[in-house]
């Protein structure tokens, strides 16, 4: 890993998840979430078919809608290297992923209707605060709404819901 590479992704992922606007003018605090941050970046790239680029390169896309859809980055750096194990990698991974996250947040008429055909609606989709699930718990409901269909019903609700891009990255996020 270059230090550039660090630099060149670790500081869009700490502003994109607010950990520049939680440090404020503190060069300490920075330092501490810094830290953290990259070893996630790192630790999600050693354990995936991606490297730290291909983590920072998806970020850069998704990242900041997924902070502002309520999601830890460690959750998204997970979502991005299941991705990356599928075949999806960098800035592929992040385009469909910041798709399904937006999907996922502002249902479609089509989307409604997918949802329906599972059993499921667009509140299901959403914790007592009326956030997003995380990642792994709204494919994990979804897919367990879908168990039984076969990959072409699978697909279609995919499409229906994601649209195309987002149905491009969806079967192998579930």
């Amino acid at each position: 890993m270059h230090d550039n590479s660090v630099v060149g992704y670790g500081a869009p992922a700490l502003e994109q998840f607010g950990y520049k606007t939680k440090a404020g003018d503190s060069q300490k605090k920075m330092a501490a979430y810094t830290k953290p941050v990259l070893n996630q970046m790192a630790y999600g790239a050693d354990l995936s078919a991606t490297d730290f680029t291909g983590i920072g390169n998806s970020l850069r896309y998704a990242g900041a809608t997924a902070h502002s859809a309520n999601q830890s980055l460690a959750g998204t750096i997970g979502a991005v290297g299941v991705l990356s194990n599928n075949g999806q990698d960098g800035t592929v991974a992040g385009t469909g992923l910041r798709k399904d996250i937006n999907s996922l947040m502002n249902t479609t008429s089509n989307g409604d209707k997918a949802l329906k055909s599972i059993g499921l609606s667009s509140d299901d989709l959403r914790d007592s605060h009326n956030n997003l699930l995380s990642l792994d718990k709204a494919f994990e409901l979804l897919n367990s709404h879908m168990k039984g269909m076969n990959d072409t019903e699978r697909a279609s609700v995919f499409h229906s819901l994601f649209g195309t891009t987002g149905a491009r990255i969806s079967p192998d996020s579930v």
